[in-house]
């Protein structure tokens, strides 16, 4: 038996003369005495209702669907002729609907398990007859009566179901650290290094991998000075960017960029990540350079040596980052981690770190219909740090309405995230949400990622 699909979501309002969508009813409005669909309609359905019906089955699970698919017609011409004329219309449209959800399935094949029936329900000329304007209409003509019901020439999808969106939302903080390639002599990596081992934290972690990991490179440099002139290569991590990715119930997600902050903190996982790449650029280093020397066997056995050290390093730092952001997500930046000192054969500009849990929050107006992906705009971040635990307040959305100084939404974010090696810090950014993405179904996993933050 198919199913309703009992899905709301929120579609920007638009006008055109064939093409109106008003609140939650989407129109496709034709000329007088037409049921074919125009181009207009046509790719509204392949940029907007087709992707939304593909999210609303996908969340609601297998099975057939009823697409239903209302027809009207004008007030004008006899009523039996406005029947078939309300019911073409409907099913015409349904028929594109189908024949592109139908191509869609070609190359996505967790479409299989879904199908689209039509339930057409054709009202003819019935609403366009109770028109409170089509009486004075009338009295100046048919053409006058086809001006102003231009709207009942149409057939109409609502994308409000049945409620089943909770008012309750969520949102978490993730940074993007983004990269940006170094180039520098070897003893002069080398001593960055050192001097990193040195300092009291990494001391404490990694010390004893210090004289295995820096040894074996000084005795090199004793018996092959050339190496001292060999430029290495590396990236390192150089900035962050604030983002927010928020869902709904239904997870719905979107995934939204701060702009209007400048990001001079310093991270510890910075460190840690610009460490692992050094260090892989100083087995490179080796490696080339044995090529040129022809003492491959040596330099080889020291790059390899170092590569476990590498490995060692992350795995110190693992419990550090499993108390901090749990097993799950402490086991996907180990990994990013080890592909970085690995070496990535493709080009990476950022890696993704969440910086908080999801916390839940609620829109000003306590509803629960709200377009996720509208949230563009005005919006303001206000970060504290006390007793070195770090939360953020968040503003968004911009005005509530016209008339309120209310934001549309706020969130208190608590973070385990130390961002300021300080007792107590405040800073306050006021800026706006860009949109990265949107309509994406699972949340975003730690790792090498590039949300495109450009």
């Amino acid at each position: 038996m198919a199913k309703s699909i009992e899905y709301s979501e929120s579609i920007p309002e638009q006008t055109s003369k064939h093409l109106v969508v008003r609140g939650h009813g989407v129109y496709f409005c034709f000329d007088v005495d037409q049921s074919t669909p125009v181009k207009e309609h046509t790719d509204f359905l392949d940029s907007t209702l087709v992707p939304f019906i593909i999210r609303a089955v996908k969340r609601l699970g297998p099975g057939t669907y009823n697409l239903i698919m209302h027809g009207s017609a004008s007030a004008t011409g006899q009523s039996t002729h406005n029947f078939d004329l309300g019911s073409r219309r409907a099913t015409n449209i349904f028929n594109e609907i189908d024949k592109r959800f139908d191509q869609k399935k070609k190359t996505d094949s967790s479409l299989s398990i879904f199908q689209l029936e039509p339930m057409i329900i054709d009202h003819g000329d019935e609403e366009s007859e109770k028109d409170p304007l089509l009486s004075g209409a009338r009295k100046k003509g048919p053409k006058q009566v086809e001006h102003v019901q231009a709207i009942y020439r149409s057939a109409i999808y609502f994308t409000r179901a049945k409620q089943k969106k909770s008012s309750t939302f969520s949102i978490r903080e993730i940074y993007f650290f983004k990269f940006k390639k170094i180039e520098e002599p070897l003893p002069q990596v080398l001593k960055q290094i050192s001097d990193f081992l040195d300092k009291p934290v990494p001391h404490f972690i990694f010390g004893q991998l210090k004289d295995r990991l820096l040894k074996p490179v000084k005795e090199a440099f004793g018996e092959l000075s050339f190496l001292a002139g060999h430029m290495v290569s590396y990236l390192v991590p150089s900035t962050a960017d604030y983002c927010f990715e928020i869902k709904d119930s239904l997870k719905e997600h979107a995934l939204y960029r701060f702009n209007g902050i400048k990001n001079e903190d310093k991270y510890e996982l910075l460190d840690l990540i610009g460490m692992i790449t050094k260090i892989r650029g100083v087995s490179d280093a080796l490696k080339s350079a044995a090529k040129k020397a022809g003492l491959a066997k040596k330099l080889f056995s020291i790059s390899e040596t170092i590569s476990k050290v590498t490995d060692e390093l992350v795995g110190h730092a693992y419990p550090i980052l499993e108390k901090r952001f749990g097993r799950e997500i402490a086991n996907q930046i180990r990994d990013a981690f080890l592909t970085v000192r690995e070496g990535a054969r493709k080009l990476f500009t950022a890696i993704s770190v969440p910086g908080s849990e999801f916390t839940p929050f609620r829109f000003h107006d306590g509803g629960s219909d709200h377009a996720l992906a509208g949230l563009a705009g005005p919006a303001r971040r206000i970060a504290v740090d006390a007793g070195y635990h770090s939360s953020v307040e968040i503003y968004f959305g911009g005005s509530a309405s016209p008339r309120s100084t209310e934001w549309m939404a706020y969130a208190h974010i608590v973070t385990g995230f130390q961002i300021r090696n300080a007792f107590f810090a405040m800073g306050r950014a006021d800026g706006s949400f860009i949109l990265l993405k949107s309509g994406y179904l699972t949340d975003i996993a730690p790792g090498l990622y590039d949300p495109v933050t450009g």
